[in-house]
């Protein structure tokens, strides 16, 4: 049952925990954090630790730079003026939605003091998306800002890779028969996990201002909060700004928002819950094989009659009020998942047409420029390994290449060896 203090959202959580409860799932407790709010984390308040469900943390991309960025706020990036009445169109309506809410910089300043962060963001339209219509827009929490650089995620999170799915295609083939597959994909998954109120100021940004310009200004004359001084800067207030700019529109993201590093490792923990709840609810009578790669779901039934367990686990799901991209529910024994194709019926695994087919032109244009920014050739080799996933024949090739990507900046252009 829903409690007092439990913030406002679609799924039902409180049903979820008592189920896990009731199954004694280890990580149940977790709940009470999805359905309060969780905390973005920083030094001061550190992300959690599961040992029972992850290994240790022990590697990550970005190192502290101490306290000398705190406070920090960036001006957009140009994709956004492109798109500007779209994203306020999408941020209108996630503000309908509860996700988001809006008001001015001086409200702002007031509400969240020096924990307010305006940060860059960026549009860039969706793969087929016709002109004027809907856009990803791109929060970044690392460039110039003290959020990503004070999160430090201590879960490993793990998500299915090609030999996870080779390794599924090998029990379904020792078990013999047709198999078919159920895929289903979450919607604004990592934006259904509400924050705690007093952290929305670290989520902040803005479409239209001069605000976070005018901050930038200050710390480059030596205002407040100048950088390198080897200090925590001094906070910005409400003397900082014009009138105007107080007055200018600021978005506050009140959910999980991608661009920050603990958005991701909070939805891993709420979609392994929603995973293991099916799991648990259908049992092994009719027991399936489920992976989860951040919000694209794949269901493989593997009994006599698998429509049992692929609709038992998807009613789980329903029940639970998790909301579904249904346009992009679909199934059968051939199937197109996060980049690979799967064959069901004869337990193969290859990559899709399009990732083949870029695979193709880049290699290509490459070969016949006998140059390449090392930069783009690193970009490309990531893109290349993941088609070495089922392509192993590739992966002898990679290795001379990423030795190759590492002689220098990022920006040379040698020429490319002779293999």
């Amino acid at each position: 049952e829903k409690r007092a203090d439990d913030a406002e959202q679609a799924t039902d959580v409180r049903l979820l925990q008592a189920l896990l409860r009731a199954f004694e799932d280890p990580d149940h407790h977790f709940c009470d954090w999805w359905a309060r709010g969780v905390w973005l984390g920083s030094p001061e308040r550190p992300l959690p630790r599961t040992p029972a469900l992850y290994n240790r943390k022990t590697k990550w991309t970005l190192k502290d730079d101490g306290q000398a960025l705190h406070g920090d706020w960036r001006t957009n990036y140009s994709s956004l003026s492109e798109h500007e009445s779209q994203v306020v169109k999408q941020y209108d309506a996630e503000i309908a939605d509860g996700m988001m809410t809006e008001m001015s910089l001086g409200e702002a300043l007031d509400r969240f003091g020096t924990d307010l962060i305006l940060a860059a963001t960026g549009a860039i339209a969706k793969k087929g998306s016709e002109p004027g219509g809907e856009v990803r827009v791109i929060y970044d929490g690392t460039r110039g800002v003290y959020l990503n650089y004070g999160i430090r995620v201590r879960d490993q999170v793990q998500f299915p890779t090609a030999p996870d799915i080779k390794a599924v295609l090998a029990e379904l083939h020792e078990e013999g028969g047709s198999k078919i597959s159920l895929l289903f994909d979450v919607s604004k998954a990592h934006r259904r996990i509400p924050v705690l109120e007093e952290e929305w100021g670290r989520q902040a940004c803005q479409v239209r201002g001069s605000a976070a310009a005018t901050a930038q200004a200050k710390r480059s004359k030596g205002g407040p909060g100048a950088e390198g001084q080897g200090r925590k800067p001094s906070p910005l207030r409400r003397s900082d700004f014009s009138a105007h700019e107080l007055s200018e529109d600021v978005y506050v993201n009140k959910v999980g928002t991608l661009g920050v590093s603990s958005a991701g490792y909070w939805w891993g923990r709420a979609g392994g819950a929603v995973m293991r709840l099916g799991h648990y609810v259908v049992g092994s009578h009719d027991a399936i094989w489920a992976l989860l790669y951040s919000d694209d779901g794949m269901l493989t039934g593997r009994t006599d009659y698998p429509e049992r367990g692929l609709l038992l686990y998807l009613l789980t799901i329903m029940i639970l009020k998790l909301p579904l991209s249904w346009k992009k529910v679909k199934g059968g024994q051939q199937i197109e998942w996060i980049g690979y194709m799967l064959d069901m019926s004869r337990f193969e695994m290859g990559i899709s047409e399009s990732r083949a087919m870029w695979a193709v032109r880049w290699l290509t244009d490459k070969a016949a420029e006998k140059t390449v920014r090392l930069g783009e050739l690193r970009e490309g080799l990531g893109r290349l390994q993941f088609l070495a996933g089922p392509i192993e024949y590739v992966r002898p090739f990679l290795g001379p290449l990423y030795a190759w990507a590492s002689i220098g900046p990022r920006f040379a252009r040698p020429r490319l060896p002779v293999m």
